[in-house]
């Protein structure tokens, strides 16, 4: 199985009381996970992430038992897009992100429930278990570090573009996940 689209039967019976665990309703910006003990990182680019991001990612999903996951729109808008279950497997990202869940806020889960990651245009906000965390931020060269610099590079590109309202989202963003602009 590489993708598998899922009913809403199946969703509602499989997933949803995972979702329901794992995100918050409301604004991004206001913190999308329902544990607010959950560390958070940044990561560029929505759904089209950097490579060794996907390939970190993956890695700690299948630490915490996660083999699949599930990929669905955030608010609802479009019913006629059902949630998806997918493989960790790049081809199958990629074709899910060529669909309307490239284009709106999704929410991206295991069952494991260790874990969740909202992406939105441009950025993703990952959460998770302090060990969760750990494994991914392992598994990337440079962790945190090479995520910081990565997330201050694309905010200060948008910035360019959207002025003022860029650096005031950019800078919710940093203060929601605890990175500070000058600690670096």
């Amino acid at each position: 199985m590489m993708r598998k689209t899922l009913t809403r039967e199946q969703y509602a019976r499989q997933y949803q009381p995972r979702h329901d665990a794992v995100f918050r309703a409301g604004p991004v910006e206001e913190g999308p996970f329902a544990n607010p003990r959950w560390r958070m990182v940044l990561l560029t680019g929505g759904l089209l992430l950097d490579p060794d991001v996907f390939a970190a990612l993956a890695a700690a999903a299948r630490q915490h038992g996660d083999h699949e996951v599930v990929v669905l729109d955030r608010d609802g808008h479009f019913p006629e897009d059902p949630p998806v279950l997918l493989a960790w497997d790049p081809h199958a990202w990629d074709e899910a992100r060529c669909t309307v869940l490239g284009h709106v806020d999704t929410d991206v889960f295991g069952a494991s429930g260790a874990w969740g990651m909202v992406a939105s245009d441009g950025f993703a906000v990952l959460g998770g278990e302090a060990s969760f965390l750990a494994a991914f931020e392992g598994a990337l060269t440079g962790g945190q570090r090479v995520l910081r610099e990565r997330f201050a590079e694309a905010a200060g590109n948008g910035i360019d573009f959207f002025g003022e309202a860029g650096r005031r989202h950019a800078a919710r963003l940093m203060a929601m996940v605890g990175w500070d602009e000058d600690d670096g």
